[in-house]
């Protein structure tokens, strides 16, 4: 589980997806398409970090471990 407030770091990934979203057409109308490939590169992957830090977690199971001496 996260022991930290993850609200900050969602405002910066919500707002780099802005930001990444404003420029890949901007770049793609300029023929820079390059770095409009990139800035879509980047949406996703923005997006697919504000979707996994946006989600409820559960703690992890703790595994016991026999540790028998072979």
């Amino acid at each position: 589980m996260l022991d930290f407030d993850v609200k900050p770091v969602l405002a910066e990934l919500e707002n780099s997806l802005h930001v990444a979203r404003t420029n890949e057409p901007i770049n793609r109308k300029e023929k820079n398409i390059e770095q409009a490939d990139l800035e879509k590169y980047n949406a996703k992957a923005f997006e697919g970090a504000i979707s996994l830090l946006s989600r409820k977690r559960k703690p992890l199971p703790v595994m016991k471990v026999d540790r028998k001496v072979i």
